[in-house]
């Protein structure tokens, strides 16, 4: 019974097997390079008529609607199908990385944000260490064809089910003779005198900017005997300038010690190249606008080191990297580049510590990092124009010696954002230093500003309320303020010193102010005439409002004109009565005759009360 219920599975995957075997599309990949890194990227596929037919077009026609610049291409006859071959030439590194780059990026079926940036290594070292080539790539030719299976699939109206199947990976260097790699090109011909431990340690000066590194490469004492004096004349000419070193012992090891100057990322960058022999070495920093703010820098930092020239597969060398922060920045993340993707890591220690262990010879990382510059308190200056519009400045001011450069960092964070409706500059007083950020308009311009600035909450408004037969106009104002979030938890709470300057003609309405604090209502009694209004608050979030009104000189004047008219109507009405001498109710018989027997029972009814008094007395 149970071999009964197998079988529809069993023939499900059969007929799965089939549908997937007739998709399958033949790829072949041969790569050429000399050691200038000039050749070519040849790669041959082979698709069936059925999957032809379904197109409506030759594979010529295909490739000739849909083939990108960066690729030459032929077709030849096939056994039921059609073979096609398409070539990709290059004469540099750079020519070879940029063609991929479009390669990579032209299918239609990505997300139209996507942008892959391929990683290519090459690196020929020759020195008393180690000599050979090393070529590693992070795609596939499928990859790069990505775009081809978009035509099948634009051209039939459906998905075409293609995938390629690898036949087929082969690298030809200086030799001149094909050698087998996977899919993912990675070519390994180094030789080299055994490397026991390359230890690389990079820690975060104060400055946030500045960086010092040590390398420390360990030898066995096998290695040092071989080499002698070549390998100590290798090791000095490959310091960079301003670094030291120093020879030590331990456990039978020779371990050499390179201490880099104090330096920036570009000139660090300049220095593990020089060091290493390898111009693959690079070391960038990305900033994180998505996840930075006025007080907080976040950014990545991302470092690639080829280690080639001081390793071999065959010493079984490993691979120690340990990077520090400064004691105020946060290592959000730490993650390491494995083959097409990024790996995150668990070895963060106290926020500040990254480490790694490997046995590559490649080294990628990338680290998150988050620098809260502390702040002292906000300003919010808001001043009425005569023209209708606002200035408003807002200033955050930083403690010199506990902020660490704040007042800077957040003048370009402004200005990076908006860099025509608001313009920031730093000023200094004493032991504070000072961003100011100034911006004018309407309050619905403002109110775009601000928004872009700190937030969706941010919003001004301003409104007059005006009607021809009201006697006041009532002016409305609104200004939120929420900054706390965006200040980061470390400035939780941030002080906030709001004021508000009216014009002398709206300053002569007395509004009265209000405004919030930590949710609750407060009122600011009305000014003295001056139309300056401030208070201030503890946290950096607040609602201000006011309320005024003045008379309406149009509408009282429309008021008494109409009164005017209506008493002049009433007179009219009089005098016209007057001039004929007839009252209109009492000309009429039936009104008089109800009138007079009204009289009639009044007198009667005065009469009966006067007899019964007289009989009671």
């Amino acid at each position: 019974m149970k071999r009964k219920k197998c079988l529809p599975l069993l023939l499900l995957m059969f007929l799965l097997a089939l549908v997937l075997a007739g998709c399958a599309s033949p790829l072949e990949t041969e790569l050429s390079v000399d050691r200038g890194f000039s050749g070519k990227r040849v790669m041959s596929c082979t698709f069936s008529q059925r999957q032809l037919n379904a197109t409506g077009m030759t594979l010529s026609q295909l490739l000739k609607k849909s083939c990108p610049k960066e690729l030459s291409w032929s077709v030849s006859p096939a056994d039921n199908g059609e073979h096609c071959t398409l070539t990709l030439n290059f004469s540099s590194q750079q020519e070879y990385v940029r063609k991929v780059t479009s390669l990579l990026n032209a299918g239609t079926r990505r997300d139209p944000d996507y942008k892959r940036t391929p990683f290519v290594l090459y690196s020929t070292p020759d020195t008393v260490l180690t000599s050979g080539c090393r070529l590693r790539e992070d795609f596939t030719s499928a990859d790069l064809l990505e775009w081809l299976i978009d035509a099948f699939d634009d051209a039939s109206g459906h998905p075409s089910g293609i995938v390629f199947e690898f036949t087929k990976n082969e690298v030809v260097t200086d030799s001149g003779q094909p050698v087998a790699v996977s899919k993912f090109v990675d070519l390994n011909s180094l030789s080299a005198e055994a490397v026991s431990r390359i230890e690389i340690e990079t820690q975060q000066k104060d400055d946030s900017d500045t960086f010092s590194r040590v390398i420390r490469i360990v030898f066995p004492q096998h290695t040092v005997n071989t080499l002698g004096t070549s390998l100590t004349n290798f090791l000095r000419d490959s310091l960079p300038q301003g670094a030291n070193s120093v020879w030590s012992e331990k456990d039978g090891e020779q371990i050499y010690t390179a201490i880099f100057p104090d330096s920036d990322l570009a000139s660090l960058q300049k220095a593990t190249r020089s060091f290493f022999h390898s111009d693959q070495s690079s070391l960038q920093e990305t900033q994180l606008n998505e996840s930075s703010s006025p007080t907080v820098n976040s950014r990545a930092l991302e470092e690639s080191i080829d280690l080639s020239g001081f390793f071999s597969p065959g010493s079984n060398t490993e691979v120690r990297y340990l990077f520090t922060a400064n004691s105020y920045t946060h290592l959000e993340q730490g993650s390491v580049y494995g083959t097409g993707a990024w790996v995150k890591s668990d070895k963060i220690s106290d926020h500040r510590v990254f480490s790694y262990e490997g046995k590559e010879n490649v080294v990628r990382l990338r680290l998150v990092l988050s620098e809260t510059h502390l702040i002292d308190s906000v300003n919010v200056s808001m001043k009425q124009n005569n023209d209708g519009t606002f200035s408003r400045e807002m200033a955050f001011v930083f403690e010199t010696e506990k902020s660490h450069d704040g007042a800077e960092y957040c003048r370009q964070y402004f200005n990076s954002i908006s860099t025509t409706s608001a313009t920031a500059a730093v000023s200094q007083k004493g032991d504070l230093e000072t961003c100011t950020l100034s911006m004018q308009g309407t309050t619905s311009e403002l109110t775009g500003i601000c928004s872009k600035l700190f937030g969706q909450k941010n919003v001004i408004s301003f409104a007059e309320t005006q009607s021809t037969f009201s006697l006041k106009n009532y002016l409305l104002f609104r200004d939120d303020i929420v900054l706390s979030s965006l200040l980061g938890g470390a400035n939780q709470p941030t002080p906030l010193n709001y004021t508000l300057t009216l014009t002398a003609k709206e300053a002569a309405r007395l509004p009265s102010l209000e405004y919030t604090e930590y949710g609750r209502q407060r009122t600011l009694k009305a000014s003295d005439g001056t139309g300056v209004f401030s208070f201030s608050i503890p946290s950096a979030d607040t609602s201000v409002a006011y309320d005024g009104s003045s008379y309406n000189i149009g509408g009282v004047i429309v008021l008494i004109l109409l009164s005017l008219a209506v008493i002049a109507l009433l007179g009219g009405v009089f005098r016209l009565l007057l001039r004929t001498g007839r009252d209109p109710w009492l000309d009429d018989p039936d009104h008089c005759a109800q009138a007079l027997e009204e009289a009639k029972k009044h007198r009667e009814d005065v009469f009966r009360r006067r007899e019964s008094r007289n009989s009671r007395l």
